[in-house]
Protein backbone atom coordinates (compact mmCIF):
# COMPACT_ATOMS: atom_id res chain seq x y z
CA UNK A 1 0.00 0.00 0.00
CA UNK A 2 1.22 3.48 -0.84
CA UNK A 3 1.24 6.64 0.67
CA UNK A 4 2.66 10.17 -1.07
CA UNK A 5 2.72 13.54 -0.15
CA UNK A 6 2.50 15.78 -3.49
CA UNK A 7 4.19 19.00 -4.42
CA UNK A 8 4.98 21.19 -7.27
CA UNK A 9 7.51 19.83 -8.92
CA UNK A 10 9.73 23.32 -8.85
CA UNK A 11 9.44 22.62 -5.27
CA UNK A 12 11.41 19.59 -5.26
CA UNK A 13 15.50 19.58 -5.19
CA UNK A 14 17.79 16.39 -5.29
CA UNK A 15 20.88 16.58 -3.02
CA UNK A 16 22.78 13.96 -4.59
CA UNK A 17 21.94 11.64 -7.92
CA UNK A 18 19.10 11.41 -10.11
CA UNK A 19 16.61 8.52 -9.89
CA UNK A 20 16.01 6.25 -12.37
CA UNK A 21 13.01 5.88 -13.83
CA UNK A 22 10.38 3.38 -15.82
CA UNK A 23 7.03 4.39 -17.52
CA UNK A 24 4.22 2.61 -15.33
CA UNK A 25 1.32 3.08 -17.83
CA UNK A 26 0.21 5.20 -20.25
CA UNK A 27 -0.58 8.05 -18.23
CA UNK A 28 2.37 8.07 -15.71
CA UNK A 29 6.74 7.87 -14.83
CA UNK A 30 7.48 5.77 -11.56
CA UNK A 31 10.97 7.17 -10.33
CA UNK A 32 13.20 5.16 -7.61
CA UNK A 33 16.92 5.04 -6.39
CA UNK A 34 19.21 3.75 -8.88
CA UNK A 35 21.27 2.23 -6.23
CA UNK A 36 18.70 0.67 -3.83
CA UNK A 37 15.59 0.00 -5.60
CA UNK A 38 13.58 2.39 -3.55
CA UNK A 39 10.17 3.44 -4.58
CA UNK A 40 10.76 7.47 -4.62
CA UNK A 41 8.20 9.50 -6.68
CA UNK A 42 5.29 8.94 -9.12
CA UNK A 43 4.49 11.85 -12.06
CA UNK A 44 1.71 11.96 -14.18
CA UNK A 45 1.92 13.23 -17.66
CA UNK A 46 1.49 17.13 -18.28
CA UNK A 47 1.41 17.48 -14.08
CA UNK A 48 2.87 20.00 -12.62
CA UNK A 49 3.06 18.08 -9.25
CA UNK A 50 5.17 14.93 -8.46
CA UNK A 51 4.11 12.55 -5.56
CA UNK A 52 6.60 11.21 -3.04
CA UNK A 53 6.72 8.22 -1.74
CA UNK A 54 5.92 9.04 2.37
CA UNK A 55 8.45 6.26 3.00
CA UNK A 56 11.26 8.28 1.89
CA UNK A 57 10.86 11.02 4.36
CA UNK A 58 12.93 10.71 7.59
CA UNK A 59 10.34 12.21 10.08
CA UNK A 60 7.12 11.21 7.98
CA UNK A 61 5.23 12.38 11.15
CA UNK A 62 5.88 16.02 11.02
CA UNK A 63 4.19 16.65 7.96
CA UNK A 64 0.29 18.03 7.97
CA UNK A 65 -2.01 15.54 7.44
CA UNK A 66 -3.94 14.37 4.45
CA UNK A 67 -6.45 16.52 3.36
CA UNK A 68 -8.05 13.62 1.00
CA UNK A 69 -7.28 10.14 -0.05
CA UNK A 70 -7.82 8.72 -3.19
CA UNK A 71 -8.70 5.33 -4.62
CA UNK A 72 -10.62 4.51 -1.72
CA UNK A 73 -12.30 1.46 -3.37
CA UNK A 74 -9.05 -0.17 -3.09
CA UNK A 75 -8.69 0.02 0.45
CA UNK A 76 -8.01 -3.28 2.11
CA UNK A 77 -10.85 -4.30 4.57
CA UNK A 78 -9.31 -3.89 7.71
CA UNK A 79 -7.55 -0.27 7.17
CA UNK A 80 -9.95 1.84 8.43
CA UNK A 81 -10.87 5.35 6.77
CA UNK A 82 -9.20 8.65 8.24
CA UNK A 83 -11.60 10.59 10.31
CA UNK A 84 -12.52 14.25 8.94
CA UNK A 85 -10.57 12.98 5.39
CA UNK A 86 -12.82 13.09 2.11
CA UNK A 87 -12.00 9.96 0.54
CA UNK A 88 -13.07 9.08 -3.21
CA UNK A 89 -13.51 6.14 -4.55
CA UNK A 90 -10.62 6.71 -7.55
CA UNK A 91 -8.62 9.40 -8.31
CA UNK A 92 -9.23 13.33 -7.59
CA UNK A 93 -8.60 16.09 -9.87
CA UNK A 94 -6.68 18.75 -7.88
Amino acid sequence: MAAFVSCAVEQLTFLRGEPTGYRASERAVRQFCPTCGSTLFWREDGSSEVDICLGTFDEPSRLPPPRFAIWAQHRVSWLPEIAGIPAYAEGRSA
